[in-house]
């Protein structure tokens, strides 16, 4: 897992994908693929979104720690249709926020059917 300092300070780590094959698989029950580079490419531009969900919540670096595992679908037309928190280690609200941040997004249409991504936002420092 990656640590990319894309939401606060440095000590930040944000924002990696829980293992992506060349194409984001679909749980099962759910088909449909999306290039897992477009789902972080897309996500990457609404930065300033998730940073406004930990912005207040989070006085420094030093207290934001934890995960949170956030389950969507991307309908055919590239519009998210579900939106859920698997995990929650942060805690304050940020869950909550961060799905809101998601299901406001916009993709690029699947490469076929309606893939269902599993995002990871690790944070540590």
């Amino acid at each position: 897992m990656a640590c990319v300092s894309v939401f606060m300070g440095a000590a930040a780590c944000a924002l990696a994908l829980a293992s992506v094959p060349t194409s984001a698989p679909a749980l099962p029950g759910k088909g449909g693929e999306i290039d897992p580079v477009v789902v972080t490419r897309t996500l990457t531009r609404h930065t300033p979104e998730f940073k406004r969900c930990l912005g207040r919540r989070f006085k420094s670096d030093d207290e934001l720690v934890g995960t949170i595992v956030i389950l969507f679908t991307i309908g055919e037309a590239g519009v998210v249709t579900s939106a859920h928190v698997e995990e929650d280690t942060v805690g304050h609200g940020v869950e909550a926020c961060f799905v809101r941040v998601i299901e406001g997004v916009r993709f690029p249409p699947p490469t076929s059917g309606t893939p269902t991504i599993e995002r990871r936002f690790v944070f540590d420092t």
